[in-house]
């Protein structure tokens, strides 16, 4: 019974954390270096102007490039924040579940519970539980996940990073 009450509350969380995030990312709106970036993809384009930012200011050019993406897809079709959000949202949760997978294999034969045992639906829970955490516990919400021109360097690149840790 214990067990079952569990997994409803971290359910629970992790289903009003989705829609919580899902809301703030549908109401998501440029800041700061949004607009440089906005004037850039105008004046450039997405790959030209990715090439401009990186020999002229940025040498990130993965993050200037999924900015410059994003904003293509915010102007022409008014769903790029809303997708930039979705997409982060997805990337933190698979980089956690994929995390929780390589810990328990290495750790099942210490423990009685094993992330493996539990049912697929109460895994991707337990990593949407674990991506309110990381969401909850960030310095500053909006800059860390919400800010496209940062939350395409700084959040994506540590969540690649634990993926990366992850499979290795």
């Amino acid at each position: 019974m214990a067990k079952f009450k569990t997994n409803i509350l971290i359910r629970s969380c992790a289903i009003l954390f989705s829609l919580l995030f899902l809301v703030l990312s549908y109401f998501n709106v440029p800041a700061t270096d949004d607009y440089h970036f906005l004037d850039n993809l105008h004046q450039f384009g997405i790959w030209n102007g990715m090439i401009h930012e990186y020999n002229s200011w940025s040498p990130r050019f993965a993050s200037v490039l999924i900015t410059h993406l994003f904003l293509w897809l915010e102007e022409n079709w008014t769903c790029g924040y809303f997708l930039f959000g979705l997409f982060s949202l997805l990337l933190v949760t698979v980089s956690i579940f994929s995390l929780l997978r390589a810990v328990d294999s290495l750790l099942s034969n210490h423990f009685s519970v094993s992330f493996e045992d539990q049912k697929k639906s109460d895994q991707i829970s337990i990593s949407l539980f674990i991506s309110s955490i990381w969401f909850l516990g960030s310095y500053r919400i909006g800059e860390t996940w919400f800010w496209l021109c940062s939350a395409s360097t700084y959040l994506w690149s540590n969540a690649f990073f634990i993926l990366l840790f992850s499979v290795i």
